[in-house]
C-alpha cells in the first residue's frame, strides 16, 4: 500500500484517542473481552477482503 499522509494522520488521531481513553478509564472494553485474533482468522482466509 502506498504511503498516504491522510491515512497516517487519521491513524495518529485514533491512537491518541485510544491512549487518552486508557488514561482516563473511559475505554469501553474490559481487559477480558474477546481476543480479536481469535475471532478473525486473517492468516488462512481464502478470500482477500
Amino acid at each position: 500500500m502506498p504511503y498516504d499522509p491522510h491515512l497516517q494522520a487519521y491513524l495518529e488521531i485514533c491512537l491518541r484517542q485510544y491512549e487518552q481513553m486508557m488514561r482516563d478509564g473511559t475505554w469501553p472494553w474490559t481487559d477480558d473481552s474477546t481476543d480479536f485474533e481469535a475471532v478473525i482468522e486473517s492468516d488462512n482466509n481464502s478470500e482477500n477482503l
